[in-house]
Order: structure tokens, then sequence, then C-alpha cells
């Protein structure tokens, strides 16, 4: 046997014992718990509202307001600009320097 044998033959039964040394500590009668339940979020919000806020977010407060006592989900709404780059209202206020306003 050359090493390279005797290495793959060393791995296949180290891994057969390691399976088998896991199969064992299972106890036999553990069923899977279910899985947890989606919460329903309703409809999605409509992605030129959503930008609408983000954009306002920085600059515009009466805006915010507005938008934000029609639909409260906005507040967690962020806007994708490409890349990765996600944005909030917030975000785009704190980053801008706007939020002083709020």
């Amino acid at each position: 046997m050359n090493r390279k044998q005797f290495l793959r033959t060393g791995l296949l039964l180290t891994t057969g014992a390691v399976l088998r040394v896991q199969a064992q500590d299972k106890p036999a009668t553990a069923a899977t718990p279910p899985a947890p339940a989606v919460p329903d979020r309703g409809p999605p919000i409509d992605t030129a509202l959503v930008r609408e806020f983000v954009v306002a977010g920085p600059n515009n407060l009466p805006k915010v307001k507005e938008l934000f006592s029609t639909n409260p989900a906005l507040l967690n709404a962020c806007w994708d600009w490409g890349g990765g780059d996600f944005e909030t209202a917030l975000g785009g206020a704190a980053h801008h320097g706007a939020a002083r306003h709020c």
C-alpha cells in the first residue's frame, strides 16, 4: 500500500466511524420540531411609493410625514439604488445630514 492509498483508506475509515458515532448519539424517538410559522406581512408596498418616501427622507419632512401617515409600513421600507446600495428614508436623512429636521 502506498502513501496515497493509506491516506484515502484512513480517511474513509475515520469518516465512517464519525458518522456511526453521530448516528448513535441521536435518540431514536426524537422528532424533528415543526418549522416556525411565517408571519403574514400583508401585500408588498408599491415600489414607486417606497422610492418617493426614501427620496423625500433627506430633505422633505412634510412629504415624509404625509406618506408615513397614510402608510406606516414605509418606516422600514428601503430602496436599492443599485449594486446592493440599499437606503431607508431615515438612513438617507442621516447620511445627508438632514436628521436634525426630525
